[in-house]
C-alpha cells in the first residue's frame, strides 16, 4: 500500500497523501508513488491544476518517515522530488493548491510550500522541529523558509523550532487563506476553479517565468525572455484569447500546447530550405567519449562567450551530455560525413573508427573537423520537442581551414563561393 491517492476530476488532478496513523509522513513508497504522480500531471494535457490534500485531522504531514529503513539511500527527494530535500528537485509545470490542516513539520512544512497556492484550515500550524530535535537530515527545510518568509521570523522558527500559527502564518504571506476545518475542501476547490477560470497555458507560461527569475536581480529578469511565454504566444489558445477580447465574448480555449496547426512534414519541408552546418557535440562520460550530431548551432554572446544547439527531447545521448556538465562543439568538415552517420547511429560505441583527442578541459576533440568549441554546461531551456542548450565557452579554435559539411534539402554539400566578375 503506497498511501498515497490520486484521481482526476476534470482538469484537476486530486493527490492525497493517506496516512493518518503516522501522520502523514512520508516513507520512500510514497515517494516513489508521488514521483509517478507528479509525472503523470506534467505529461497529460488535459490536467490543468493539481489539489494537495491529506487524510486525517490531526496532520497535513509531519515530514519524511525518518525510521523507515532505506530512507536515507532513497535517491527521490522527499515529497516525489518536488522539494528536492535528499535528492533530484523535480518541477512541476501546472499550478498546485495545498489544502493543509493540523501540523505540517519539517519536510511537511516544505512540501506544502512547494505549493502555489495554500489554503489552511484555522488549526493548522507549520514548524521545523529539526533543531529542537537534534536530527538534521537535510537542510532543504530551511530554504524556502527563509525565501517565503520575513528574515526574522524564519530565522526564528529555524532556530528555535517555535511553531507558526494559520493566522500569523496568513500575516506573513505564507498563505493565502485560512478557513474553519470543515470548510478546507470548499476552499481548495474554490482556488482550484480560479485558476480553471483563466487560460491553462498562460497560467503555465506565468509560473514559469515568475519562478525561474527569483534568483536574478530585477533588471536581468525585465530584461529575459521565458521560453514557456514565448511558445504560448504562437498557441491557439492565445490566438483564441485576443479574438475573444476583441469580439468581447468568453474564449473558448483547449488547453492544447500545440501551435496554430502546421503539417510538421510542410514545416520541415520549408525549413529544410535554409542551409545548415553540420556539428558533432561530444563530451566524456565516466571515461568514455559520447556524441550526438545536431545541425542547429548559433553563437549566442560576445560577452561572455556563449553559444547554444537544439537537442532533441527524446535523444538517449543528451542526458549523458547533459551530466557530464561539459561538452565540446566540433564543426564537421565537407569529407566527415562517415563521421556523421557513425555518431548518428544507435551502436553502442558510436566513437570506434572515429579519430579524436582529448581537449584542455578533457572532451573529445573529433580528427580533421573545421573547429571545435569547448564549453561549460551554463542553461538548458525546454522549447516545444527540443531543449535549448547553452554552453559559455572556455576555448576554441580552428583545427583545418577546409570547408565545413553542411547540409540542405535533405542532403549534404559543401560550400562553393561566388566569383564576382568584374
Amino acid at each position: 500500500m503506497t498511501h498515497v491517492r490520486f484521481s482526476k476530476t476534470g482538469h484537476v488532478a486530486h493527490i492525497s497523501l493517506d496516512r493518518p496513523a503516522a501522520l502523514n509522513a512520508i516513507t520512500v513508497a510514497m515517494d516513489e508513488a508521488l514521483l509517478a504522480m507528479w509525472s503523470e500531471v506534467n505529461d497529460d494535457p488535459d490536467i490543468f491544476v493539481v489539489a494537495l490534500t491529506a487524510e486525517g485531522d490531526r496532520a497535513f504531514c509531519a515530514g519524511a518517515d525518518i525510521k523507515e529503513d532505506g530512507r536515507a539511500a532513497s535517491p527521490i527527494a522527499v515529497g516525489g522530488g518536488i522539494t528536492g530535500i535528499g535528492g533530484p528537485l523535480v518541477e512541476v509545470r501546472k499550478p498546485i493548491v495545498a489544502g493543509v490542516q493540523g501540523l505540517a513539520l519539517g519536510a511537511g512544512f516544505e512540501l506544502a510550500m512547494c505549493a502555489d497556492i495554500i489554503v489552511a484550515s484555522s488549526d493548522a500550524e507549520f514548524a521545523l522541529p529539526e533543531a529542537v530535535g537534534g536530527i538534521i537530515g537535510e537542510c532543504g527545510v530551511v530554504h524556502r523558509a527563509i525565501r517565503q518568509l520575513p528574515y526574522r521570523i524564519a530565522l526564528g522558527m529555524i532556530l528555535s523550532g517555535s511553531r507558526l500559527s494559520a493566522s500569523e502564518a496568513l500575516q506573513y504571506g505564507l498563505i493565502n487563506e485560512v478557513v474553519e476545518r470543515d470548510a478546507l475542501t470548499e476552499g481548495v476547490e474554490r482556488w482550484c476553479g480560479r485558476l480553471l477560470a483563466a487560460s491553462p497555458l498562460a497560467v503555465q507560461a506565468l509560473k514559469e517565468a515568475a519562478t525561474s527569475a527569483l534568483v536574478l536581480p530585477l533588471p536581468t529578469a525585465l530584461a529575459s525572455r521565458f521560453a514557456g511565454i514565448e511558445h504560448y504566444l504562437g498557441t491557439a489558445d492565445h490566438i483564441e484569447s485576443r479574438a475573444a477580447h476583441a469580439e468581447r465574448r468568453a474564449p473558448i480555449r483547449k488547453g492544447n500546447l500545440m501551435s496554430v496547426s502546421i503539417d510538421s512534414t510542410e514545416f520541415r519541408r520549408i525549413l529544410g530550405h535554409y542551409p545548415t552546418g553540420v556539428c558533432a557535440v561530444t563530451a566524456n562520460v565516466d571515461g568514455d567519449p559520447v556524441g550526438m550530431v545536431v545541425g542547429s548551432f548559433t553563437s549566442v554572446s560576445l560577452d561572455p562567450p556563449l553559444v547554444a544547439f537544439f537537442p532533441d527531447r527524446k535523444s538517449t545521448t543528451w542526458p549523458k551530455i547533459e551530466a557530464a556538465g561539459r561538452f565540446c562543439v566540433n564543426v564537421l568538415a565537407h569529407n566527415q560525413r562517415a563521421v556523421c552517420r557513425a555518431l548518428s547511429s544507435k551502436a553502442d560505441n558510436k566513437f570506434e573508427g572515429v579519430p579524436h583527442r582529448t581537449s584542455g578541459h578533457g572532451q573529445p576533440i573529433i580528427e580533421e573537423s573545421v573547429a571545435w568549441i569547448d564549453c561549460d554546461l551554463d542553461a538548458v531551456h525546454e522549447a516545444g520537442d527540443h531543449f535549448i542548450v547553452i554552453g559559455r565557452v572556455r576555448s576554441l579554435d580552428v583545427a583545418h581551414s577546409g570547408d565545413p559539411l553542411l547540409f540542405l534539402k535533405g542532403g549534404y554539400g559543401q560550400f562553393a563561393a561566388i566569383v564576382e566578375s568584374d
